[in-house]
């Protein structure tokens, strides 16, 4: 049977009648971007903290510091210093000369951000304090946002001043739940008898309290947890439930891990995204409780990274957990030891899974160490992380002063191009005693997609801006208005590709085939807009023919203001480290009375379930119908007796339909015109217009079919193009 093509708002892969899956993993290229830069210049601007054991220094000069990208010395043409000497007073940033030339810093307000991810009421107290140590030495015009991460980024406050708002938004933020997605306390290990040894966290009510007194203490056994144990009988089967219940608990906190970390990092991605479109350097004091990085989240945890660099934000995370009794290693080493006594005890292993298969979980349980992603994330972004103390707000004057006190290093490439690489940048002082703290490096792509750019994404973005254009291999791409009721917007970006032009790998000792490409769609109009898709395409060898076979394509409908887009498209294949790009254009239409969209010929279509209420709303079905339209191939006669046009209108209700008529041109001459009745749309105006014409009363050739729509006394005018052949 073959398994059913769906495009629910989102993105397909049909290879051969084969849904493929479509992985998020990203190269392995190290995150970082500068500090900012544009598409049209090369030049980077870096921040340098500079301390030594007292605190912040400022009496460098430019010739104080040397700066290399990838090893290579670069020279400084622009030099800031920036300091404010007094944290209470309420001057503006202070900027001195060195001997070489600096233009004056602008005297742009420090931005702020504080982000609250989902803690737990004693985080919460900790994170309280540290924000209002914050308040009391902010300066007065700093503009400071307060936000709650949780399965969306919620919004206490916007970008403001005002004392009062902020107080009252962080006094929200610590009182706000959040969702907790882990089990009742202790999980079903505990319940079995796996017991946690003492409390993972020293609270502000138990800090210095002895295991079992105030906030902490072991988990208690399940009421007739004992009980249930005797009723067990021999240690085999007491330690087969061990084991049992303990995978259990590790499969679902896996995949907690990966549901809490998409959700942290999407809301990350959102806020120093919108950071990057404000002036000056940018901080974000991110409270949380541990930030676990499983390989599912990794992809989007680097482009977080390169999205704060390139947005010249600092990240400086504050482990709001508290004083640790003992680490999340420490646990999972006290459960790895409870299976081993489980295995002696003469528990059967599921034979298909290796003895040593849960000590292979060393790496995951390193990826899940609270310390571990707040580092990465702080340091990666010219921040620092405070951690293990009761007492954030110290550490929030530390952060005051390097946000205060810091250069702004700026010099241009000697590597120009804009080809998608990492670049490190290394920032060293010839006066012995000092330590510079700055950003590792940048992604050398364009400044301005109208999205975050993904790391994934940066080798394709930098073929597309590429000169000449790569076109290693044939690519379709295709835009096309498809209005919908309250959505005039909504737009099919397409792009597809013949799976026999991508690169696969083959192991055969393995019996297996990879392949990885990447694609991106980028809409330059009213606004700029970026889609994209990474795809991780394995399977069995045998099956490989079927697979280079088919084709791989790409769908996606964003919504986008009125006017003319110009559409880039772009196919990477990561493993052939080979690329194509095409362009094609799209206009989209005010929202009217009656709105027009796009006229196309149906390459065929697929009957939809009638119980699929999901695919019922997708723009590109009608009557039960879902349509593919075609990429401008060439028509076959003999294959194709009927012709299928079709064009997506929405007419208000109790607006009159428009009258239409279809035209067959050629070469710019009118060769037949004919009526073209319009049929009625649904409640709420919707209508996917089809007009059926017989191709064997059509010669081969080269046409237009032009629909023109009379709206009153307006006239709207719809053209596709169509070869056809024998």
């Amino acid at each position: 049977m073959r398994p059913r093509l769906r495009i629910p708002l989102a993105t397909a892969v049909l290879v051969a009648g084969t849904v493929l899956s479509a992985g998020q993993q990203a190269p392995s290229a190290p995150a970082g971007q500068p500090g900012r830069f544009t598409a049209a210049s090369s030049g980077v601007l870096v921040d340098v903290i500079v301390r030594d054991k007292k605190g912040p220094v400022m009496d460098l000069n430019a010739e104080d510091f040397t700066i290399t990208e990838d090893g290579k010395p670069q020279d400084v043409v622009s030099f800031e210093r920036h300091m404010v000497a007094d944290t209470a007073s309420s001057g503006g940033t202070t900027t001195v000369s060195g001997p070489t030339p600096a233009k004056p810093a602008a005297s742009t307000p420090a931005i702020v951000a504080l982000a609250y991810d989902r803690l737990t009421p004693e985080g919460r107290g900790l994170a309280y304090k540290a924000s209002q140590a914050f308040l009391k030495n902010r300066r007065p015009d700093e503009l400071t946002g307060v936000f709650v991460v949780d399965q969306a980024l919620r919004t206490m406050t916007t970008y403001t001043t005002n004392p009062q708002k902020l107080d009252a938004a962080i006094e929200q933020a610590a009182q706000a739940a959040t969702t907790q997605t882990g089990k009742e306390a202790g999980g079903l290990a505990a319940r079995a008898g796996v017991n946690s040894p003492g409390p993972a966290v020293a609270g502000a009510e138990s800090a210095g309290s002895p295991p079992g007194v105030g906030g902490g203490g072991s988990a208690p056994a399940a009421a007739g947890a004992a009980t249930d144990q005797a009723a067990m009988g021999s240690a085999g089967a007491q330690a087969a439930l061990v084991s049992a219940v303990t995978r259990m608990d590790q499969s679902y906190n896996d995949l907690i891990a990966q549901v809490q970390g998409h959700a942290s990092m999407d809301a990350l991605l959102a806020l120093v995204d919108s950071l990057g479109t404000l002036p000056g350097r940018k901080t974000v004091l991110y409270f949380s409780e541990g930030l676990a990085i499983p390989p599912a989240v990794e992809p989007r945890f680097r482009s977080v990274i390169a999205a704060a660099n390139r947005s010249n934000v600092a990240i400086y995370a504050l482990d709001a957990a508290g004083l640790r009794v003992h680490s999340e290693q420490e646990q999972s080493k006290n459960q790895l030891a409870e299976l081993t006594k489980a295995a002696v005890a003469g528990t059967d292993r599921d034979p298909n899974t290796k003895f040593t298969g849960d000590l292979e979980q060393n790496e995951a349980m390193l990826r899940s160490s609270p310390e571990a992603g707040l580092t990465i994330l702080s340091t990666q972004t010219g921040g620092m992380l405070i951690q293990g103390s009761n007492a954030l707000d110290k550490g929030v004057q530390r952060i005051d002063e390097d946000r205060r006190n810091y250069y702004l290093l700026g010099y241009v490439s000697t590597n120009p191009a804009l080809d998608g690489t990492f670049r490190k940048i290394e920032v060293k002082l010839k006066r012995p005693g000092l330590e510079a703290h700055a950003r590792p490096g940048y992604l050398a792509v364009p400044a301005d997609m109208g999205a975050p750019v993904l790391t994934y994404e940066a080798p394709a973005i930098a073929a597309m801006n590429a000169t000449p254009r790569p076109t290693a291999f044939p690519i379709q791409t295709r835009a096309l208005a498809v209005p919908m009721p309250g959505h005039a917007g909504l737009t099919a970006v397409m792009i597809g590709v013949a799976a026999s032009s991508l690169t696969f790998t083959e192991d055969t000792k393995t019996g297996t085939y990879a392949g990885d490409a990447v694609v991106v769609a980028s809409l330059s109009g009213p606004a700029m807009r970026k889609q994209s898709q990474e795809y991780k395409m394995t399977g069995k060898l045998d099956q490989l023919a079927q697979v280079k076979s088919g084709a791989l394509l790409f769908f996606r409908t964003p919504e986008l203001q009125a006017g003319k887009y110009d559409v880039s498209s772009v196919v990477y294949d990561a493993t052939g480290s080979k690329a194509s790009v095409a362009a094609s254009s799209v206009t989209v239409p005010n929202a009217e009375s009656v709105t027009v969209g796009d006229l196309f010929l149906v390459a065929r279509v697929e009957k939809i379930a009638a119980t699929d209420t999901a695919m019922a709303n997708h723009p590109l079905v009608a009557s039960g119908l879902l349509l593919y339209p075609s990429f401008g191939e060439p028509v076959s006669k003999a294959k194709r007796p009927e012709l299928d046009l079709a064009l997506p209108l929405v007419i208000n209700p109790g607006e009159k339909p428009p009258t239409a008529t279809l035209q067959i041109l050629q070469g710019g001459q009118k060769l037949a015109e004919i009526p073209m009745p319009i049929d009625k749309p649904g409640a709420d105006g919707r209508l996917m217009q089809i007009t059926r014409l017989p191709s064997a009363a059509i010669p081969p050739g080269t046409y237009d079919f032009k629909v023109v729509l009379f709206v009153g006394t307006n006239k709207v005018e719809r053209t596709t193009s169509m070869v056809l052949t024998d």
